[in-house]
């Protein structure tokens, strides 16, 4: 341990102090305990003894110092890869020469001893007649609580005090006899651990307790840290008795060191922990009576991929209840525990599997297993850690090598065995046929496992060779930005050395380098032909010419016998190297494959992970800088405006907190002026009448400051008073004016609701959309816009049209103005960062996508279309990694609670027929609605599907939307063969008819959902297509029909406007002006309502009208050619007429 030169500067001196031990229970009637301290087996030392009592803190303070060389690299592995280990000893005691002597003066009860009185005291009983007994016989006073530690022991005495002790042992056992069998019932279990540890040791020292302790804050920079550790009993599993928390055996523990491990010069790497925890599936002749080892590769700086092995696996047959710790690796002296503080993780969902197997069951089902739960540190310094990460990126997997061998006793009697052969002679004809049987079960057990060459039947117990397994570990996640921890499932095969070296860049195996050479395992006249000719060539080298002549004496039998040897070894030996055999994969009874649980965590990420400051930032240099706008008002007509929206909004306010009052009070009426008093209490209480009030005084105070100036003195000024009067008189009038227009309104009637004017524009405009009108989608669109241009959702929306054009750059434009404003809004981000990658900037597209999960980390839709960006980018580790958040995030889909984007449903298509279940389909339907379809296409891809119905109905909704009328079709009637003809399918159906020019076609699945049983009530644009079709056959009842329902269910300006069509088609000149009137409500700059006006009024001899229509005809620029002819036809006859 020491190193050789004091003036190392990696020397570090570690002091270890165990401060203090409690509860430790004592075996003997007097219990010495001693305490040692182990690193890496070796002992750094040992303490004196102590006098234990139960539930007794004793105060060891004893302290070790050992001085440890980090110089190296692998100094630094040892520190980490290896605890600190604790043993507490236990002996028995002696009792003080004192006490001895005083007890020919007083003699104690039979069955009584000076240790049960001082166990009493220290216990905390006051009975008076034992304290009276303690104090007569050591002729000292009792103090209140005692702590009792051993003095150094006279040699001399040790003879007469060894002689009272077991005087006073025998006396107890005598006692011990005498107990009632309540009592013998209820200590049965700790009586016997005692008397077994006491029989088995005869009374010698042993190892009561242990635990350990790592020193990983060392590495952290800490100079000095103590910890509370917990003691494991050596008698813990020969009893069941439960331990309080606080009455847990522990001991208190400080280490501090001279100087920090790292300075400037030398830094902090990193840390690489590997586990491997237990191997599942096992087949169904696997070999038990084992050893198994397992080897991967650990990074190092001279040795660059070093092995490191892992042994002692223990074969399970059942479902044990195993620690729930890690353990450290080569720790099993005396068969002591090597737990680790660290915990194993339960749960499976953070499991990466990618074979076909469900590890949930397979971890609580009994099936056999072999479990290590070891976990092995590994020290990584800079060129380690490169060297780690390169190889990592090259392979993208981890070899794991895994090594079965007999047992030593095993092999012993396999030996025997052998020997007995020899006795075939001597043997009876039923021993030969026994050991015939036996020879049979050893070769049939050769070829009982398929992928090896030998294997250990169970029930017979026959050993076979060696059995050698490999596994490849996908860790692959450690690569991905910010991740230091990934669990993986590596199934288990047959050991191949080209494959593995291959897949992984294992050159050498760990295990086939430790095997014997070829000369160990041939036959006993090879190697005596090998010793002979050694010798023979020493001797010719030292006795020279005499070699001959002694070489010329030999007989013919040494002739006959080289002869023999010359024909077993030959000189040259033509090797033929046979084509290897592909590695074949382990499978248990049923089919499943084998596989092994492994972890790997790093204590830093091999690459950094990127803040939400640094995204923010990268997404904000795309953005233009809005110019800030001054926050005065700048006339007084904006005063005015203010100030009559404060009076109204206020008003109605009141009203409904009201309305409130009125309904919690019940049918109880209120007298007009206790009503004012009460609704004033009301408001005071509920924390509203100071938000009215602060708000009218802000509002009031900039009119006046606007439009109310006084320029003169205010102090003893009459015309100031008099401004005053006038201006209180003017702002009275005015709000009794706004207040006498919500009277003519009836506000008392009903309570006020807020209308979402901007959801009613977006469904006129994806109406306009599906009529091939974009002019005037467009129209709805900005006129939204002009109502609300600080809203981030209405740019949103411009997108999202502008995306259903192909205007991918004017989308992208209207995006950065949305984000401008609200730079986290959750679709902007995702259609942005779909622009970005569409235009194949993927760095700011990683970037944007990273920023959605940022934000918003449960937002599943985010993480699928990050799995998809990597998937398409070949970045395995980023799709792990989303894979595992898909997972962990799909059953709180709570975000897009939020969003009224979500509740929205398309016009032509709907999302009801999408599963619940289903998160890559759900994310294409935002996509869609989105209208980033070709993004949505490579989603729908990912999706795995055993019923293929809705997947196709979104892969032609999303051909429909992209204007491939014809490939939807194809879609969608493989969706109507697999679903079935439901609404959505067939109306999708129907929908590609209309736009192919398919009247017919379309008609036929328009009506077949008219007439069924289960559709929805509202479906405007089918409505809206089949009343068309009906007009182009001249039907017009049918086509009135259908357009009253649109109407009554979701009118809008073009609905009305096509029913007043059918109207004046009719001659129902009254209805058709009514309806067209409608229209003109809701919108009055459509140039076909202004047309149809003039008809009707040409009708109606309103020539007036019918000129002042066609002037707005025309000021509209009306497109339609037909109907523009018909228009100035009439106006040409009929002024004619007149």
């Amino acid at each position: 341990m020491e190193p050789e030169n004091d003036e190392n500067t990696g020397l570090r001196n570690i002091k270890i102090i165990i401060e203090t031990a409690e509860n430790i229970k004592p075996t003997f009637d007097i219990t010495d305990i001693s305490f040692e301290v182990k690193f890496k087996n070796e002992l750094l030392g040992k303490s004196e003894n102590y006098m234990s009592f139960e539930k007794e803190e004793i105060i060891v303070e004893f302290e070790v110092d050992f001085q440890y060389d980090i110089s190296t690299e692998k100094s630094l592995d040892d520190l980490i890869s290896n605890p600190i280990q604790f043993l507490v000893w236990q002996a028995p005691g002696h009792c003080d020469p004192a006490v001895s002597e005083a007890d020919a003066s007083k003699t104690l009860e039979p069955g009584t001893s000076i240790f049960s009185l001082y166990e009493s005291n220290a216990l905390g009983i006051k009975e008076p007649e034992i304290v009276e007994e303690v104090e007569a016989i050591t002729e000292t006073k009792v103090p209140d609580k005692v702590t009792i530690k051993e003095p150094k022991k006279d040699k001399s005495k040790m003879n007469e005090t060894a002689k009272s002790h077991d005087s006073t042992r025998q006396s107890k056992g005598t006692v011990a006899k005498t107990t009632s069998e309540e009592s013998k019932t209820s200590h049965e279990i700790s009586d016997k651990s005692k008397q077994s540890i006491t029989s088995t040791k005869d009374n010698e020292p042993f190892i009561w307790g242990w635990s350990n302790m790592d020193l990983e804050l060392l590495f952290l920079g800490d100079k000095e840290f103590a910890q509370s550790l917990e003691l494991c009993e050596t008698v813990k599993q020969l009893c069941t008795e439960s331990t309080s928390p606080e009455n847990v055996p522990r001991i208190k523990v400080k280490i501090t060191i001279d100087k920090p491990l790292f300075d400037e010069n030398r830094k902090l790497e990193n840390i690489l922990y590997f586990t491997v925890e237990s191997m599942y599936n096992l087949p169904e002749s696997f070999p038990t009576n084992m050893n198994y080892h397992l080897s991967t590769m650990l990074p190092s700086e001279i040795l660059g991929l070093n092995s490191a092995c892992i042994e002692n696996g223990n074969y399970l047959e059942e479902l044990t209840v195993s620690s729930e710790f890690k353990r450290w690796p080569n720790i099993f002296e005396n068969g002591l525990s090597n737990d680790t503080y660290e915990k194993l993780d339960e749960t499976t969902d953070a499991i990466k599997n990618k074979i076909a197997v469900n590890i949930t069951d397979i971890f609580q089902s009994p099936e056999p297993k072999i479990e290590w739960n070891i976990m092995r540190p590994c020290w990584m310094n800079e060129k380690s850690n490169d060297l780690f990460k390169k190889m990592l990126i090259r392979y993208r997997l981890w070899p794991i090598e895994i090594y079965l061998y007999p047992k030593p006793q095993v092999i012993e009697n396999v030996a025997n065995i052998s020997k007995n052969e020899t006795l075939k002679s001597k043997a009876s004809d039923t021993s030969k046929s026994k050991l015939n049987a036996s020879k049979s079960k050893l070769n049939a057990s050769k070829n009982k496992l398929n992928v090896s060459k030998s294997s250990i039947q169970k029930k017979d117990g026959i050993v076979g060779e060696p059995l050698h397994l490999m596994a490849f570990a996908d860790i692959t996640n450690l690569l991905y930005p910010g991740v230091t921890k990934t669990r993986v499932v590596c199934q288990i095969r047959t050991f191949q050395p080209i494959e593995i070296k291959a897949q992984t860049g294992l050159e050498i195996s760990y295990f086939i380098s430790k095997q014997p050479a070829v000369e160990e395992i041939l036959p006993d006249k090879v190697e005596a032909k090998s010793k002979g000719d050694a010798k023979g060539k020493d001797k010719a080298s030292a006795k020279g010419a005499k070699g001959k002549k002694d070489g010329s004496k030999k007989s013919d039998k040494d002739k006959r016998k080289n002869e023999v040897e010359n024909k077993i070894i030959p000189e040259k030996i033509e090797i033929i190297e046979p084509t290897p055999e592909p590695s074949q994969p382990l499978l248990n009874a049923i089919g499943e494959p084998t596989f092994i649980v492994i972890e790997m965590e790093l204590m830093k990420p091999l690459r950094p992970k990127r803040t939400l400051e640094d995204l923010t930032n990268e997404l904000l240099a795309l953005i233009p800088n809005r110019v800030p706008l001054l926050k005065t008002v700048m006339t007084t007509h904006f005063a005015v405006r203010n100030f009559r929206e404060c009076i109204n909004k206020l008003t109605k306010e009141i009203n409904d907190k009201y309305q409130e009052l009125e309904e919690s009070k019940g049918k109880k009426a209120l007298t007009r002026d206790l009503a004012a008093i009460e609704f004033v209490r009301f408001l005071q209480e509920d924390g509203s009448y100071q938000v009215y009030m602060t708000t009218l005084l802000k509002s009031v105070a900039m009119l006046v400051s606007e439009k109310y100036k006084f320029d003169g003195e205010t102090k003893n000024n009459k015309i100031y008073e008099n401004f005053i009067s006038n201006t209180y008189v003017n702002l009275v009038d005015q709000m009794n004016k706004e207040l006498n227009g919500l009277m003519g309104c009836d506000i008392d009637t009903c309570k006020s609701k807020p209308q979402n004017i901007e959801f009613d524009y977006v469904y006129c405009a994806e109406e306009a959309v599906e009529l091939q009108a974009p002019t005037l989608a467009e129209r709805y669109i900005l006129e939204t816009l002009g109502k609300d241009t600080r809203n981030a959702d209405v740019w949103l929306n411009l997108a999202i049209y502008y995306m259903g054009q192909g205007l991918q750059d004017q989308a992208f434009e209207s995006l950065k103005e949305s984000l401008a404003l609200k730079v986290d809004h959750k679709c902007c981000l995702l259609l942005f960062a779909i622009i970005l990658f569409d235009k194949e900037d993927y760095y700011l597209a990683e970037t944007t996508f990273l920023s959605v999960i940022t934000n918003y980390p449960r937002f599943v839709d985010g993480w699928i279309c990050l799995y998809v960006f990597y998937k398409s980018r070949d970045n395995n580790e980023g799709c792990d990694v989303c894979t595992e958040m898909i997972i962990k995030c799909a059953a709180c889909r709570v975000d897009k609670e939020e969003d009224y984007f979500y509740y929205r449903d398309g016009l032509a298509w709907t999302t009801s027929i999408c599963p619940d279940n289903k998160k890559f389909i759900q994310t294409a339907m935002i996509l869609i609605k989105l209208r980033a379809l070709k993004f949505a296409e490579l989603v729908l891809n990912c999706e795995d599907l055993v019923e293929k119905g809705p997947l196709c109905y979104y892969q032609g909704v999303v051909q429909y939307l992209s204007g491939n009328y014809e490939d939807a079709l194809v879609y969608l009637m493989q969706a109507q063969r697999l679903h079935g003809p439901d609404f959505a399918v067939n109306s999708m159906i129907g929908h590609c008819q209309y736009r192919l020019g398919n009247f017919e076609e379309a008609k036929d699945a328009y009506e077949f959902i008219v007439y069924a049983y289960n559709r929805p009530e509202d479906m405007h644009v089918l409505y809206t297509n089949l009343s068309m079709i009906y007009e182009k056959e001249n039907n017009l009842d049918m086509a009135r029909k259908f357009l009253l329902i649109v109407c009554k269910l979701s009118s809008t300006p073009f609905s009305w406007l096509l029913l007043g069509a059918v109207f004046y088609k009719e001659k129902n000149m009254t209805s058709a002006e009514q309806c067209l009137n409608e229209s003109n409500i809701l919108d009055n700059r459509l140039p076909e309502t202004w047309a149809y006006l003039t008809l009707v009024n040409l009708n109606n001899n309103k020539t007036w009208e019918a000129q002042q229509c066609y002037v707005e005809m025309q000021k509209h620029n009306l497109n339609n050619e037909s109907l523009l002819t018909m228009v100035e036809d009439e106006m040409t006859l009929h002024n004619q007429k007149s």
